[in-house]
């Protein structure tokens, strides 16, 4: 194919490309290699070679006056060298539009993403994120006024408690979680070493990831793994390696995160029979809260008298159900159905027996 009968790469993409090259960029003092802007860009959808990334940004430099680093090292996974590249910032005081200020409300906000959202993104968006991080601490400091106080005591004035019993977060390898953060949002295969939990070895498998989940403590992968298509669960923390891969992930027809949650009632670990129609009587005040917060739209609640209150609702059977009625204790009686009632009356059997 001779160069006149190439396809030209459309301008205002490729304007939109630079522009967002640009805009990826943190300020000093922190650094982006060439290759960390490749991978951004491959995750806003453009598809584009390394080494035009490179060129672009070298050229861009001169015009716009951002700083290069050249021959920076990058490491994959496991401190295998790569390769060398340069690397990339804005001035500390740019003026560039591509590097523009943040209001305080853009700082707050950036704040509470880096305080309760840090576990949720990527780790190529936190690491992009980095200096804006930076740059929000020190534009609440200098938020003036009665105003920005309010605004740099918000953070601590909020906090996020947990209505069970606390628990630790069980350890993720962070090389683990990058590779399969990255595999998710750039939508390609990842091979993982997986150990079930009582598994003596971990098993390798190509993984082609659909979604995470977060219950509790523990971070779930959503994926189908080769090729079949039967959706499971893996907890990141069992995961003891992972290595990208560059191939597409095979993803089953009709697939969406929010319809298979709601097959699985949330991860409430469903029974698979549905819904049920409960009716508990609470005693000593136990059930009150539910007269605020209540279990479905269809609730109903019986004032009995002396603390004691009944309440009706149409609930999902799942084991949450069943563990959560047992941390009432003596405080719920469970009136019907017939079998949720026998379920907590062998469990509270058992219970007893353990303290005769």
């Amino acid at each position: 194919m001779t160069n006149s009968a190439r396809k030209r790469p459309d301008t205002a993409r490729v304007v939109e490309r630079m522009t967002d090259m640009m805009s990826l960029l943190p300020r000093a003092p922190v650094w982006m290699s060439t290759a960390q802007v490749h991978e951004r860009l491959k995750v806003l959808g453009y598809e584009v070679d390394r080494r035009t990334v490179a060129r672009d940004l070298k050229k861009l430099s001169l015009s716009f006056k951002f700083e290069c680093q050249g021959a920076v090292d990058e490491e994959e996974d496991g401190g295998a060298r790569k390769a060398r590249s340069y690397a990339w910032r804005w001035p500390a005081k740019s003026k560039s539009i591509f590097s523009s200020g943040m209001t305080e409300i853009e700082a707050l906000t950036l704040t509470m993403v880096r305080d309760h959202l840090n576990a949720l993104l990527p780790p190529m968006v936190t690491e992009a994120l980095a200096t804006q991080f930076i740059r929000a601490e020190e534009r609440l400091k200098k938020a003036p006024g009665m105003a920005g106080k309010g605004l740099r005591s918000w953070s601590r004035a909020v906090h996020v408690v947990q209505s069970t019993q606390p628990l630790l977060r069980p350890k993720v390898k962070h090389a683990v979680r990058d590779v399969i953060y990255a595999a998710l949002a750039t939508r390609t295969q990842f091979t993982g070493w997986y150990r079930g939990r009582i598994a003596a070895e971990a098993n390798e498998m190509v993984f082609n990831p659909l979604g995470l989940v977060i219950r509790g403590q523990i971070t779930y992968l959503v994926a189908t793994v080769w090729d079949y298509e039967d959706v499971r669960l893996y907890p990141l923390h069992r995961f003891d390696r992972a290595l990208k891969q560059d191939e597409a992930s095979l993803e089953p027809t009709g697939f969406e995160l929010e319809s298979y949650l709601a097959a699985q009632n949330g991860l409430g670990f469903a029974t698979g029979r549905g819904d049920i129609s409960v009716r508990l009587r609470f005693r000593n005040s136990a059930g009150l809260h539910l007269l605020e917060t209540p279990l479905s739209e269809d609730q109903q609640a019986v004032d009995c008298g002396d603390g004691m209150i009944e309440i009706s609702a149409t609930v999902p059977e799942t084991g949450q159900l069943n563990w959560w009625l047992l941390g009432f204790g003596e405080s719920v009686e469970v009136l019907e159905p017939a079998e949720l009632r026998a379920a907590m009356k062998s469990a509270a059997d058992k219970m007893a027996a353990q303290y005769q």
